[in-house]
């Protein structure tokens, strides 16, 4: 309706450039439908710039948005050269799904998790966030609680929330947050569970070629009890091998080189990320016994009774890292 009206829509961008120029104004456009439409905003906007600079007014070109509320929009979000994305929930559910909030015939239908309006959000927060452009979301969807995770998923980062479920939304984003990290650490665990079964198969397989009697003597090589033998050497059981005992059991199973050499990259690709992570420490023990010297801090090695330095609580016998 600004395009068809355009002298008041001139005056309205004339002043939106004045006052661009005493501070931060960004100017976003509704139910913008197709590329020309911010095109020819864009271009009348600019008209007026060049018009208030030559009757030498104070006037500058303020960052031009749209509004995604048409799903035609939404779907060629790249073919819009807008400085910000605003996707307007209430407008877009309604006609992506053809169905109004005040029709009861059909209010059943306006859904805002249904996947056809969360696959729309998706799009425009991925053209934003490959582009470089800000994306966020403003209507009832982005104060309701319950609609917080799929936003998240679908690579929303910012959200226009009503005050009064400011509180329940942020509790939404933090609990969102802690599933999430608790789903990868569960995916990295079950990853390095992976990992250790596949060097425990291999040194079960090379074992089981040797003759019989050969955990007792590994038990006794140890000095663990064979219950021990047993969990190292099953796949079943989570227990990492420890990489003191690796030669002794080189040496007491005559494994060849070959099969040394297969073992140890199994063995170091469930070890890399600890190892990795080894290396960045500045120095993992200091020079003098019985104290690790991580950073600025010195705390008592395992085995060790030594007190740390300028510490008064009592810490146990060992690295803590």
């Amino acid at each position: 309706m600004s395009l068809a009206r355009p002298e008041v829509f001139r005056q309205q961008l004339r002043a939106l450039a004045r006052v661009a120029v005493l501070g931060p104004v960004r100017v976003m456009l509704p139910m913008v439908t197709v590329p020309e439409e911010l095109e020819t905003a864009r271009k009348i906007l600019a008209e007026e710039v060049d018009n208030l600079t030559r009757d030498r007014i104070s006037a500058r070109m303020p960052e031009l948005g749209m509004m995604v509320e048409v799903p035609a929009a939404a779907l060629t979000a790249a073919a819009f050269n807008a400085d910000f994305y605003s996707i307007g929930s209430n407008d877009l559910i309604q006609y992506t799904m053809a169905a109004s909030r005040d029709c009861s015939g059909v209010a059943n239908l306006y859904d805002a998790r249904n996947g056809a309006v969360l696959e729309l959000i998706a799009r425009v927060a991925a053209h934003g966030a490959a582009s470089g452009r800000d994306v966020s979301l403003c209507g009832e969807m982005a104060s309701d609680p319950t609609a917080i995770a799929p936003l998240l998923d679908a690579g929303l980062t910012a959200l226009s929330v009503t005050p009064v479920a400011l509180a329940q939304v942020k509790f939404a984003i933090a609990e969102h947050g802690r599933k999430r990290s608790n789903r990868a650490r569960m995916a990295e665990t079950a990853s390095a569970t992976e990992k250790i079964a596949a060097y425990k198969t291999i040194l079960k397989e090379y074992i089981d070629r040797r003759p019989s009697g050969m955990r007792q003597k590994l038990a006794a090589a140890l000095g663990k009890h064979k219950s021990f033998i047993s969990q190292i050497t099953g796949p079943s059981y989570a227990m990492p091998i420890p990489v003191a005992h690796l030669q002794t059991i080189f040496d007491i199973c005559h494994f060849s080189p070959a099969e040394r050499k297969a073992f140890l990259a199994a063995y170091s690709a469930a070890i890399r990320r600890a190892a990795s992570r080894c290396r960045s420490w500045p120095r993992r023990h200091a020079s003098r016994p019985g104290f690790c010297n991580w950073r600025s801090r010195c705390l008592p090695m395992r085995g060790s009774n030594r007190q740390p330095r300028n510490c008064s609580r009592s810490l146990p016998a060992r690295c803590l890292h």
